[in-house]
């Protein structure tokens, strides 16, 4: 193993509070609650003796029809044929994803660019019993539609001693053992699960700075990870990598072939220094154990701060821009969420507390505008994404997701307008 040197920044103030206009950690915390718990009850794809796999074809190669009576197009035996993870996704409104279904002739673009889609693995039991499960994924299976699904790693329920507060011992066989009947379920309707992302292990650790040794119970949380002391900066970054490390090689013996990834934040509590750390600390003890490495490191960027942090909002993105870079460097996919992400905040950065901005009841066009607004922000600084993502997890203080409707793709502010017309300005 090579000797990692900690990040740069402890060279710089102890309390590195440049830039810091609003306490950025808890609204990492509230963000992650909402990105992040509402994941309890994950998923991925199973193995060869248990998932179901994509419909085949009839045995006549030329009748092109599969098992369920549908007839494929080009695109579909392209998609079928590929066995990357795909280049452009979406995870629309999951409450949605049945209508989505039913209805593809009412987003018929959008689902000739697309090659992959999901949700939180949880929220398909939330929402759907079995059968219609069934549609979902044979819906996506006739189509070459790769199921991808986010979910947990290292959470703070996943300690050993059943307190919120920290986080101590094996979380990885923990959360493995909660999340494994979730697939079982997904698998035994056919859901044949291609990639999976962790939801922020590291800043989970961050926001419960304990490690498995319980040595740092008493240490202070700090609004940035530069401002922990050396030594707990070390301790529960290693943490975070070995617990991730051992979790993702559990779910590659459960699900052989499945792709796998990590995704953390940067707004504020991680600097781009950090993240690069991050994905070395990481690598490296994924060889310790010896399991591959992630297979794509994903970035979602809460880029309404860099309007609020910087005078300039692109130098946010130039500081994602390196991270992008060094994942390439070393032959990792780079990632990256698409999303609106000025849903929370009040023009003064302030929080909304877990609640929309109102913008969201008055103004429906909120989330295309934003979706739109970090394409133009992405492409104006030269970031070239391996695999994009277009994602909400979010809903309004009634529960409703956002944004309110998914389909037609050609009536103003749908999730999958958002969708479409981003990948006609920026990547087609």
């Amino acid at each position: 193993m090579k000797n990692l040197s900690l990040p740069t920044h402890f060279s710089e103030d102890p309390n590195n509070m440049k830039h810091l206009k609003f306490n950025v950690f808890i609204c990492a915390a509230l963000c992650a609650a909402l990105a992040g718990g509402l994941f309890a009850g994950c998923s991925s794809g199973g193995g060869d003796d248990k998932a179901e796999k994509p419909l085949a074809i009839n045995s006549s190669e030329e009748a092109e029809v599969t098992d369920s009576g549908y007839v494929l197009t080009e695109r579909d035996k392209e998609r079928r044929a590929d066995t990357s993870m795909g280049y452009f996704s979406i995870m629309p409104p999951a409450s949605q994803l049945l209508e989505m279904a039913d209805n593809p002739d009412q987003w018929a673009e959008t689902l000739q660019i697309i090659d992959a889609m999901g949700a939180g693995e949880g929220r398909f039991l939330r929402y759907y019993s079995d059968d219609e499960m069934k549609r979902i994924f044979t819906f996506m299976n006739d189509r070459g539609i790769k199921l991808t699904l986010e979910g947990p790693a290292v959470k703070e329920w996943g300690h050993e001693t059943g307190n919120r507060d920290t986080m101590v011992g094996n979380t990885a066989e923990k959360v493995f053992k909660n999340q494994l009947p979730v697939w079982n379920r997904i698998r035994e309707n056919g859901g044949v699960i291609d990639s999976m992302a962790f939801d922020e292990p590291l800043l989970n650790v961050l926001l419960f700075p304990i490690n498995a040794d319980d040595e740092y119970k008493d240490v202070r949380r700090r609004e940035r990870a530069s401002q922990y002391p050396p030594e707990v900066y070390e301790g529960l970054f290693r943490y975070a990598a070995r617990e991730t490390a051992k979790f993702m090689k559990l779910v590659r013996e459960e699900i052989p072939g499945i792709k796998l990834g990590d995704i953390e934040v940067h707004w504020g509590a991680l600097e781009a220094e950090d993240l690069i750390y991050w994905i070395d600390i990481l690598n490296e003890e994924c060889e310790a154990i010896g399991t591959p490495r992630p297979d794509f490191f994903r970035l979602d960027v809460n880029w309404a701060i860099y309007h609020i942090q910087y005078e300039d909002s692109l130098e946010g993105w130039r500081e994602i821009k390196k991270v992008e870079e060094y994942c390439k460097s070393i032959g990792m996919p780079f990632s990256l969420i698409y999303w609106s992400s000025d849903i929370h905040f009040r023009p003064d950065g302030s929080h909304y507390r877990g609640s929309p901005n109102p913008k969201w009841n008055e103004y429906p066009g909120g989330w295309y505008d934003g979706v739109m607004q970090q394409g133009a922000d992405v492409a104006a600084v030269g970031i070239k994404p391996d695999q994009v993502i277009v994602e909400t997890w979010v809903t309004d203080s009634e529960g409703v997701w956002i944004p309110y409707e998914t389909i037609p793709e050609n009536k103003e502010h749908t999730f999958t307008k958002s969708a479409l017309d981003l990948y006609n300005a920026y990547f087609r």
